[in-house]
């Protein structure tokens, strides 16, 4: 496989560090200041991990080189219903 190529693959326990850290830093870009406080407070990187794991069976991820540069997951993501958050 060339260092450039892109492989997409199921998903592994040994993924889960990256996948949070990616899906943490994703959410944080995409919902800081325009989802209510509320929610945000529930989003923090110590409770991403967990809700990695529970997705693995439903993960996908990007790997070029050996490194997780992307994921996608058909699993549910939200642990905190909206309408808890008004």
């Amino acid at each position: 496989m060339d260092a450039e190529e892109v492989r997409v693959r199921p998903a592994t326990p040994a993924d889960a560090d990256e996948i949070a850290r990616i899906w943490h830093a994703g959410w944080q870009d995409a919902h800081i200041g325009r989802v209510p406080d509320e929610l945000s407070r529930h989003r923090t990187a110590e409770t991403y991990p967990p809700r990695v794991l529970s997705r693995l069976p439903h993960t996908w991820v990007a790997d070029r080189a050996g490194a997780v540069i992307g994921f996608v997951s058909g699993a549910s993501t939200s642990p905190v219903p909206a309408s808890t958050c008004t």
